[in-house]
């Protein structure tokens, strides 16, 4: 099935299947791993979806914000660090009108600022290809076979999380998650998965913010 390119001017952190309904997330999620009785249970509030640019949801079935709440939970979980991690479907003013019947101690917010994806690269090599098989009759295409184009991902997310009911600060830092992969130009065009890379850049700033967490918590 050719993929109309409109749809991934930004990229998503879906591809759609060749039935065309299914949608599928390609994260590499982490193994989860028990709270060593830390007493610690951290809420993640409803992330802030604050990007400019959010032409590509129409290509997908569910939010990134969403999938983005999930890969924190098991994220989070993976550290050892908490005993218990909740997902709320709030924000973090609503959770203390609210009030959760589990205690929470922390808390996690989190502003989405960027998901891009980026293949102007093979768009260049595809208007080449084009012009040239139209000057040679077709025989153009035949590079199409053999050449290759770089894909690029960007993700952007401040993430800040803090005591509660005490305030203290503990991670308030801006997060950038980038990709590269280089792909057949037959690929790209043909068979354009934009998902991958895109799990690659969140993974990478998921590692930077467990970092801190290790650090923060030691």
């Amino acid at each position: 099935m050719k993929w109309d390119k409109g749809l991934l001017i930004q990229g998503v952190l879906f591809v759609s299947t060749l039935a065309g309904c299914a949608t599928q997330l390609v994260y590499p999620y982490p193994d989860g791993s028990p709270g060593r009785n830390t007493n610690r249970v951290i809420a993640v509030a409803m992330i802030d979806d604050q990007r400019v640019d959010r032409s590509f949801d129409e290509a997908i079935t569910t939010t990134p914000v969403d999938e983005l709440s999930a890969i924190l939970k098991k994220e989070l979980e993976s550290t050892g660090l908490f005993d218990k991690v909740l997902v709320m479907p709030t924000s973090e003013a609503e959770m203390a009108q609210d009030r959760p019947e589990t205690p929470i101690n922390f808390i996690l917010n989190s502003t989405l600022v960027e998901i891009r994806w980026d293949d102007s690269e093979c768009k260049g090599t595809h208007r080449a290809i084009a012009l040239s098989s139209a000057l040679s009759f077709g025989f153009g295409g035949i590079a199409g076979l053999f050449a290759s184009c770089d894909t690029n991902s960007l993700v952007q997310l401040h993430i800040a999380v803090k005591g509660v009911p005490d305030g203290q600060q503990y991670i308030d830092e801006f997060y950038r998650g980038r990709a590269n992969e280089r792909v057949s130009y037959r690929d790209w065009y043909y068979y354009p998965n934009t998902s991958p890379l895109v799990a690659k850049s969140i993974k990478d700033v998921m590692n930077q913010m467990k970092a801190d967490l290790a650090i923060a918590f030691k």
